[in-house]
Formats: C-alpha cells, structure tokens, sequence
C-alpha cells in the first residue's frame, strides 16, 4: 500500500475531480471555482449525513443483537 503525500494539493484535486466526476456526472475542470467548492461541499455534507445515519443504524442493530443474545443466554 503506498503512503501518499498529504500536502500534494494536485493529487487532492485530481481525487477531488474524479469523486465530482463520477457521482454528479459533470466536468469538474468546467466549473468556475465556486461551483466546485460549492458541490464539493454538498457532497461532502450528504456524504457526512449517510455516515452518521448508518452510524446510528449499524448501533440500534447492534444494541438489538446483543439484546437478543443476553436475553437467551441469561435466560437457560
């Protein structure tokens, strides 16, 4: 696994380009600066909300499993 270098802002941007690419099917390189920041960001906030609502999700699951398997464990 290659380590890559944080602070190569060409390399951000061109993952950055790719990810607007391919979820917005638009030309990223065509946008003024604005609009990109802007989508970036509007990605990046659905994307943080997808994270905390599966987050959640995956805890009430969870706590539900463990519920279960101390209920039948406790329960003999």
């Amino acid at each position: 696994m290659e380590v890559e270098d944080p602070d190569n802002d060409h390399q951000q941007i061109t993952k950055i380009n790719a990810l607007l690419r391919s979820h917005y099917q638009v030309d990223p390189e065509a946008l003024s600066n604005k609009a990109w920041a802007k989508l970036y960001q509007e990605y990046a906030y659905v994307k943080a909300v997808e994270y905390k609502n599966l987050l959640q999700v995956t805890e009430l699951a969870t706590k539900k499993a463990l519920a279960e398997i101390l209920g039948q464990v406790f329960s003999k």
